[in-house]
Order: C-alpha cells, then structure tokens, then sequence
C-alpha cells in the first residue's frame, strides 16, 4: 500500500482536477472553437471572392459603356453589312462570324443560308450556325456578335451539353441563327 503525503494528495488533487478541466475544454470548447475558426477563414474568403466578383462587374460595365459609347459614333452606314448584292453581304457575314468564331477557338460544325424574309423593310441575310464551343468562348462570341460591326442579331439560341462524346467537359452544343442586314443604299 502506498501512503500519501497531505502534500502529494493536494498534488495529486490539482492534478485531476486540471486534467478534467482540459479533457472538458477539448469536449466542450475546442470543437466549437474550430468551427468557428473555420467559418471566419470561409468568410474572408467569400469576401475576397465577392469584391473580385464587384470589380469584374465594374470593369464589364465600363467595357459595356464605352462599347456603346463608340457604337452611338458609328455612321449609320457602318452598322450594315456591306455589299452591292445579297452574295457579297453574305460573304461579309460569313467572314466576320469566321473571325469571332476562330478568335475564341469554337469549332463550326455547319453554316447554312436561310431564305430572307419578304415582309422586311430592309435586305436581311440570316445564316443558321451549329458549332461546338465551351461556355467560355460561347460568351466571347456572344459579345462579339453583340457589340461588334456591323451590327449582328441573334435569333432562336439552343445550348445543350455536347454529350459524353466530347473532348472537353464543359463542350457545349449550340445552335444559332445570326441576321444582319444590307445596308439600304445598296439595294
């Protein structure tokens, strides 16, 4: 049998006692205390995320603005496409979708003249479009179209997912039909 000092039992007191006391705090406290640690990290994130996100709005609407800003000086005449025939507008069209198409890496899979509408006061050239692009280069192209010359309208827009056949994840199906019209003069 072991005896005991009153000395070693104090000892040996304070000893439990602190002992249940951080077996508590770890219980208790530290759990929480973690949590909420790592809800504050996730929120400085979210803030970094969302002021990222603030200035990449401004910055789209200081493009957007001065996209139409320089769109209001255009003549009228740049606004259409160009050509003394519907054959020559139409190859404008085609070079100018071309250009938007190939700066943003999308891959055309058709082209196809539609028929021009009879009741427009203007000569209209419609062409309808297939091609496989990410959700990435579909927006530049988008915005190409938009804010580009000379002015493009599109029409009847579908984006599916391009399948479990793609090369890519993210590949998009889309088809399109995309209008512009001849300037008047040169009818």
């Amino acid at each position: 049998m072991i005896t005991m000092t009153p000395r070693d039992r104090a000892i040996l007191s304070y000893a439990l006692a602190l002992a249940a006391m951080l077996t508590t705090w770890t219980v208790v406290f530290h759990g929480p205390v973690l949590q909420r640690t790592a809800f504050f990290d996730s929120l400085s994130a979210h803030r970094i995320r969302y002021k990222r996100f603030q200035e990449a709005v401004a910055a789209h609407g200081t493009t957007a603005a001065n996209d139409r800003l320089d769109r209001s000086r255009l003549s009228e005449e740049e606004q259409f496409l160009q050509g003394e025939t519907d054959a020559l507008a139409l190859a404008q069209l085609e070079q100018r979708l071309g250009e938007l198409i190939d700066a943003h890496e999308a891959r055309v899979l058709s082209i196809t003249v539609r028929s021009a509408e009879e009741n427009l006061p203007l000569p209209a050239i419609t062409v309808r479009v297939e091609l496989t692009t990410s959700a990435q280069a579909l927006t530049g192209i988008l915005h190409g179209l938009q804010y580009g010359r000379p002015d493009l309208f599109v029409d009847n827009l579908f984006i599916e997912h391009a399948g479990p056949d793609a090369e890519a994840h993210d590949a998009l199906s889309v088809r399109l039909e995309i209008t512009g019209f001849r300037y008047p003069e040169a009818s």
